[in-house]
């Protein structure tokens, strides 16, 4: 997942927020939304822990057989 790579650039380069939301798959041909939460802990300005996670539903499932 791109969310937490991206959540550390925007923290240092950006925005400089600790709670990011960032949201994917909506311009999908079949959207799938989901929103991804990234949560940076720092100290004293430093990148210390990230958390990214969130909420997502299944589209679509296959099944492979090895």
């Amino acid at each position: 997942m791109a969310a937490g790579p991206l959540g550390c650039y925007l923290y240092e380069n950006g925005i400089g927020k600790t709670n990011i939301h960032i949201q994917q798959g909506k311009f999908m041909n079949k959207p799938s939304t989901s929103l991804i939460k990234v949560r940076i802990d720092t100290e004293s300005g430093k990148i210390m822990n990230l958390f990214a996670g969130g909420n997502a539903y299944i589209s679509n499932e296959i099944l492979v057989e090895i």
